[in-house]
């Protein structure tokens, strides 16, 4: 991976891993211990290589609070400079995702200077919301995506902050007509429709 990204003018690489239970036991197939010392090896290696490195937990709003504090722990200490909470199953409300993004801040005592990201599936068709809702409770960063998927979708994040956004005192430098022509060929390259 970092063969593919070291030459970009903003190289990044993330560490993801299962933070609930059961994605813990079938996607990983460790323990908590195993999987902490899994996080920080490899959050660790990415550091060596790249100054800008994240860690992913997935499936955060699943996760037992106490582990999930842990990880958080473990890799910020291990080197990472942005903690991205995924709310895999989509399945909070935009109130209770934001409610969440605070309190994690806020339990796992992290450091001013790292970066909160969100990242929303949009199975239940609320991420947007509950995306510019974590903005408004302490997330400094949203994942999105181009054409849709499991992440909101970009477009749709630059229309809901260009409509609401100066009421929540956010905003966005998006050029929205050139978005749309980006995304337009995009769309024409993949053969896929947005949303798809």
């Amino acid at each position: 991976i970092w063969d593919s990204v070291h030459t970009a003018r903003k190289a990044y690489l993330e560490v993801e891993a299962p933070c609930s239970p059961v994605q813990m036991e079938y996607a990983a197939h460790k323990k908590e211990n195993a999987l902490l010392e899994a996080i920080a090896a490899q959050v660790r290696a990415c550091r060596a290589l790249c100054k800008d490195t994240g860690f992913t937990a997935l499936d955060a709003t699943r996760a037992e609070r106490g582990f999930l504090c842990k990880a958080i722990q473990t890799a910020i200490a291990a080197g990472a400079c942005r903690i991205t909470l995924f709310d895999s199953a989509g399945l909070l409300l935009p109130e209770e995702f934001a409610a969440f993004v605070e309190e994690a801040r806020r339990e796992s005592e992290a450091p001013e200077q790292i970066a909160w990201a969100v990242q929303i599936s949009d199975a239940m068709h609320m991420a947007c919301a509950s995306a510019v809702a974590a903005l408004s409770r302490g997330a400094d960063v949203l994942v999105c995506s181009a054409l849709g998927g499991q992440s909101p979708r970009v477009d749709e994040l630059a229309d809901f902050l260009r409509l609401r956004g100066a009421g929540m005192h956010l905003q966005s430098g998006l050029r929205t007509t050139e978005l749309r022509r980006i995304l337009g060929q995009l769309q024409w390259l993949t053969g896929k429709r947005r949303g798809d």
